[in-house]
């Protein structure tokens, strides 16, 4: 399903991605993956880098450990997960896009991967443009 104008950014698209899955009869009690593709205005996303020094993560040392990019109008292919039942699994629980204090959880993880370089990373935040596709597992 093509991403409407309304679905700006990080936020916007868990909301999104939430809604259309419990409408089209997805376990939302269960992790469930998802895609997307198309031309992003911009990506803020990182590769990580262990610079913890083998201390127990915290959020300074996930935002150090971070070697951070910023892509834009670039074609990707974007691989999601969706769950709201983990966080600090394999959902970060420092998620850049929500704001501290907002109330609102991290529910999404997503990766990029350029069609047209070697760019390949964890997204921090995005900014979206036209012609974005969403696709969800069938029920």
């Amino acid at each position: 399903m093509p991403l409407p104008a309304t679905v700006k950014g990080y936020v916007d698209l868990q909301k999104f991605v939430k809604e259309q899955a419990q409408k089209a009869g997805v376990d939302m009690t269960k992790p469930f993956p998802f895609l997307m593709a198309g031309t992003p205005v911009e990506i803020k996303w990182h590769i990580n880098i262990d610079r913890t020094e083998g201390k127990p993560i915290t959020k300074e040392l996930f935002v150090k450990s971070k070697e951070p990019y910023v892509t834009k109008n670039e074609p990707v292919d974007i691989i999601g997960f969706f769950s709201e039942k983990h966080s600090g699994i394999f959902l970060s629980q420092y998620a850049p896009a929500i704001k501290e204090g907002s109330g609102m959880e991290n529910a999404i993880h997503i990766h990029l991967v350029s069609k047209t370089s070697k760019a390949a990373g964890h997204i921090d935040d995005i900014t979206f443009g036209e012609s974005m596709v969403l696709r969800l597992p069938k029920p």
